[in-house]
């Protein structure tokens, strides 16, 4: 399994937020990224305010969202996504309090790849996801947002 610094192909990294600390990168699945991004699609039709947005520039530019909310797995991606036990355990732990929220991160590769030949998510999504984005993001942060989302 490649990782995403290896290559565009992204495998859904979520960090934990525990105080002030940031727990290791978990892989979620092959198709996290879509379904990180129907996710946050659905958090910003139900509650636009469980959603915070950041940035990062340092090297490859970085959309970092975070949210308290806990991504469900059904049982058919409990099946082909083959789901780890260091999954099982950080949904388990926040479920418990222990960890705070969910940390994502998609570069602008990981993103170029989602928009141009990935399957697993379609455009009407991706535009709604951009939106969300922006919407739910501070004023600072919307020239850094216009042009990630070109």
């Amino acid at each position: 399994m490649q990782t995403a610094s290896t290559s565009p192909a992204f495998e859904g990294l979520l960090y934990g937020r525990m105080g002030h600390h940031l727990t290791k990168k978990i892989i979620c699945c092959p198709h996290g990224d879509a379904k990180f991004v129907r996710f946050v699609n659905k958090i910003a039709h139900n509650n636009p305010n469980a959603i915070k947005v950041s940035y990062s520039e340092n090297g490859l530019d970085k959309l970092i969202v975070e949210t308290k909310e806990i991504p469900k797995l059904n049982f058919l991606e409990m099946i082909f996504s083959i789901v780890s036990k260091a999954q099982l355990k950080a949904l388990r732990m926040r479920k418990q309090g222990k960890i705070e929220s969910f940390i994502y991160q998609i570069n602008e590769i990981e993103y170029d790849s989602l928009k141009k030949d990935y399957p697993f998510i379609g455009k009407k999504q991706l535009t709604k996801f951009a939106e969300n984005i922006k919407s739910s993001a501070p004023d600072e942060a919307q020239n850094f947002l216009k042009e990630f989302f070109r």
